[in-house]
């Protein structure tokens, strides 16, 4: 019993390997199948935990959506929290009592009050989260299906004779774990106990035993156990951080992507083709396949990618989204018009775009560009179809299809959703990928419809709610041969796995390990009451399959990104430091070595200089800007990019604003600024009396509709979010 799959299909080749004749191998199971079939229950999914508890929620809740909407929210933390209940063995009723205790001190008003509609529906819902967990046990058991905590738990509450008669013979042998929840090393160390198992461990002394900086947090998890259960932890124990020579590299890049080009660049370098079978690509952001998928050269060969694609990160799901988020915008009477930043990412998506175009050359940006320079955020439907009149007749058919589908009903909205994008030849289905996605997409708008069905659902706002969650725990499965070829895996993949030579992507502080996120409706000081994982015990658990990694390759590639102000940017990660100012003072043969990656220039780009000539008319205008008055904005402008100070100020090119943006602070302040102006001018060098005042007042309208209209011409003062700016 391995803690994955794929571990078992690794030892098979190894004994394949060394095997001198025919053998009867062992049976191979990861722990969630071993204990599947223990105890005779199918494991149940989060994807089919949330949609069980926002069926019953909306079945029974606010048809209107409000109420749903904020629970679909919350979905996804309960089916995390309520599996971490089981697997730490932890009592349900007194976890979510002293819960609900804690929000009710926290809403309670000192004076008496009454609590507020929000604070009251608030507490409702932390006190009904018992109830949620017992009838979601109750669903799950009447299907034959148990979430991985609640199995656990239940296999940890045998006895020896339940064991006995269902291992009668044989022997368990677990193998490669590291941190086992409570209710894991109850079973194990039962079997252990009884004689019915071993355990195997792949250790090392370097975060087992105390060092020069203290206790390694890599080796808590195992350190806790061996105390508990010393006889266990004997054997299997190693040195290979401490003296196995390793060749470590730090690439720094610009740019989250731009860690894909130098790995291209990098494989092309140095890999052989067709020997990469002992070098594992390995990605702490999943984020970055596809840009990897993209770069890697054709040198390499096969390429076998073990990790989910994560299908909300997948084009054809973006594009599920806005055509959801379209649905909310129904053609009534109150609402007229639809948002056009939705329109123009709906008409430039490469997927619409990409059909469209087979026929009319750009003429997805053609029309985009149209709706743009109306000049509103709005677009009235009528505007759209005036438009629409001169694309080729399929692709009207296709594109009326797409805005008809905000007519559909929220039940009616997946199976028509579905029905568009099966559109013939609206989707490559040669392209492997994007066939994947498809498939992905389809069996999440089954779900979602069911879903629909069963609960009546009306409200479209919790339509493109429930997509998004949905999606969030949907990935992708990518086939392929695990035993050949370059190996593109996520950290969890590599458990128990030996590569010679790791490229590790996004090795960033907030990534590896990844940034603290309010994944719990379980707050801390409640957590470690009842010994539930803290935010510690995960980083530890990322600090061993780390270090396991490095442990075994003889050359580790690291790429980080350096861009500031960015997810997982700008910080090395606090392992990489680790290794350099700690692990090195132990291991004196690994060497060090640091790179920055510029992305080549393309062939025949070189260096452009812009210069503009001082000439007379230039003297002239500067000198009337003189006189006029010179903004701090404009001298600011002028001392970062001289250029751009002459375009604008110079010439009086002005940037416009996008289309559904508001206007930012620098054009709401010059509107401000000319409105004043303008209300002012007629009383220079005058005394500013009441009366002024008062005329002032009366202009005040005029004004700032002028200095509006001179500053967003043809910008609509009348719809949407610049009624409100307005």
């Amino acid at each position: 019993v391995f803690p994955n799959r794929r571990a078992g299909l690794f030892l098979r080749r190894q004994l394949s390997i060394g095997a001198k004749g025919p053998m009867w191998l062992p049976e191979m199971l990861s722990v969630e199948e071993a204990f599947a079939r223990w105890s005779g229950y199918g494991v149940a999914d989060n994807l089919t935990l949330i949609v069980e508890l926002i069926s019953k929620q909306l079945s029974e809740g606010d048809k209107g959506g409000r109420d749903a909407a904020a629970f679909i929210g919350h979905a996804r933390q309960m089916a995390v929290d309520f599996d971490e209940i089981d697997h730490y063995l932890a009592d349900p009723q007194e976890v979510f009592t002293t819960l609900s205790e804690a929000k009710a001190a926290e809403t309670w008003h000192p004076d008496g009050s009454p609590l507020s509609r929000y604070e009251t529906a608030y507490l409702s819902f932390f006190r009904a989260l018992l109830n949620y967990y017992r009838w979601l046990r109750i669903r799950l058991l009447e299907r034959g299906l148990m979430w991985p905590g609640a199995m656990a738990a239940h296999l940890a509450s045998w006895s020896e004779q339940q064991w006995l008669e269902k291992i009668p013979e044989g022997e368990v042998w677990f193998a490669g774990f590291n941190s086992l929840t409570p209710a894991e090393e109850k079973v194990m160390t039962r079997l252990c106990g009884m004689g019915k198992a071993k355990m195997f461990w792949d250790l090392d002394n370097y975060y087992m035993l105390p060092g020069p900086d203290g206790q390694h947090q890599a080796g808590s998890a195992m350190r806790r156990f061996r105390k508990n259960h010393p006889e266990l932890v004997e054997h299997w124990i190693g040195n290979d951080l401490t003296t196995k020579p390793k060749k470590i590299r730090i690439v720094s890049t610009s740019g989250a992507v731009a860690q894909a080009k130098a790995l291209g660049v990098m494989l092309l370098a140095q890999m052989p083709a067709g020997n990469n079978t002992d070098e594992a690509i390995v990605l702490a952001d999943e984020k970055l396949l596809e840009p990897v998928l993209n770069s890697l050269p054709e040198k390499v060969g096969e390429v076998n990618v073990t990790m989910g694609y994560p299908l909300a990160n997948s084009p054809l799901f973006h594009l599920a989204e806005k055509i959801a988020q379209l649905s909310v915008f129904k053609t009534n009477a109150e609402r007229q018009t639809l948002p056009l930043m939705l329109v123009t990412d709906l008409l430039m998506h490469p997927i619409v775009s990409g059909a469209i175009e087979k026929e009319l050359g750009k003429g997805c940006a053609l029309l985009a560009l149209k709706l743009i320079s109306d000049g509103s955020a709005n677009i009235f439907p009528h505007r759209l179809e005036e438009h629409l009149f001169h694309l080729p007749p399929s692709a009207q058919q296709l594109v009326n299809a797409l805005f008809a589908l905000r007519e559909k009903s929220a039940g009616e909205l997946p199976a028509s959703m579905l029905q568009w994008l099966e559109t013939p030849g609206l989707l490559n289905i040669s392209d492997y990928l994007l066939e994947k996605q498809l498939d992905e997409l389809r069996r999440l708008l089954n779900i979602l419809s069911d879903a629909l069905k069963v609960s009546g659902l009306s409200a479209r706002e919790s339509v493109p709610l429930l997509l998004r969650q949905l999606g969030k725990n949907s990935h992708i499965k990518l086939s392929g041969e695990p035993l050949k070829g370059l190996q593109v895996m996520g950290m969890l993949e590599t458990r128990n796995l030996a590569f010679r030579r790791v490229h590790l992507l996004s090795a960033n502080e907030g990534m590896l390990p990844a940034a603290k996120s309010s994944s719990s409706l379980i707050p801390a000081d409640i957590r470690r009451h009842f010994g539930l994982p803290m935010r510690s015990d995960k980083d530890a658990i990322s600090a061993f399959h780390f270090y396991q990694l490095v442990k075994h390759a003889d050359e580790i590639i690291f790429y980080y990104n350096t861009e500031p102000d960015a997810l997982g940017g700008g910080e090395m990660s606090r392992f990489l430091l680790q290794i350099r100012h700690q692990l090195m003072k132990v291991n004196k043969d690994i060497s060090w070595e640091e790179i920055t990656f510029n992305p080549p220039l393309p062939a025949g780009s070189g260096e452009i200089r812009i210069e503009i000539p001082k000439s007379d008319a230039i003297r002239e205008a500067l000198a009337r800007k003189a006189e006029s008055g010179i903004s701090p904005s404009a001298l600011s402008r002028w001392y970062n990019c001289s250029l751009q100070f002459y375009l604008g100020e110079i010439l009086g090119i002005k940037e416009k604003p996008l289309p559904g943006e508001l206007p930012g602070y620098n054009v709401t302040g010059t509107i401000i600024h000319s409105a004043i102006e303008r209300l002012y001018k007629p009383y220079v060098n005058k005394p500013l009396t009441e009366e002024a005042i008062n005329n002032m007042l009366l202009q005040l309208d005029k004004a700032v509709d002028e200095a509006f209209s001179d500053e967003l011409p043809g910008v609509s003062k009348t719809i949407g979010r610049n009624a409100l700016q307005y």
